[in-house]
């Protein structure tokens, strides 16, 4: 049988908004990771209107904390990252300059 898990105990309600923040940056990474995984080319991107309709009530602006976050990780992994549409995509490419589709 499933439980709750242990960190979301009553005494630590105080820890909420950090615990939330953990959760959807690792929900960021996955859809990170499986685009990566799935895509065909680099012209495919992260919808970032999209994310922040399912996990932020259409506030993009809370988004770009977490996406500036796996940004900076992707760049360690040698990846380049470019913002693009109004900054609601998120481009991810490993060559010098970004894909056609990213303006």
């Amino acid at each position: 049988m499933n439980s709750f898990p242990s960190h979301i105990h009553a005494n630590n309600q105080t820890s909420f908004q950090e615990i939330n923040y953990e959760r959807l940056l690792a929900l960021f990474r996955q859809e990170v990771y499986e685009l990566l995984l799935k895509r065909k080319d680099d012209n495919e991107y992260i919808d970032l209107d999209s994310f922040a309709a399912r996990f932020f009530n259409r506030k993009l602006t809370n988004v770009m904390k977490i996406t500036e976050q796996v940004c900076c990780e992707l760049k360690k992994l040698g990846w380049n990252t470019k913002l693009s549409f109004g900054d609601t995509g998120l481009f991810i490419y490993s060559s010098e300059n970004p894909p056609k589709s990213c303006w």
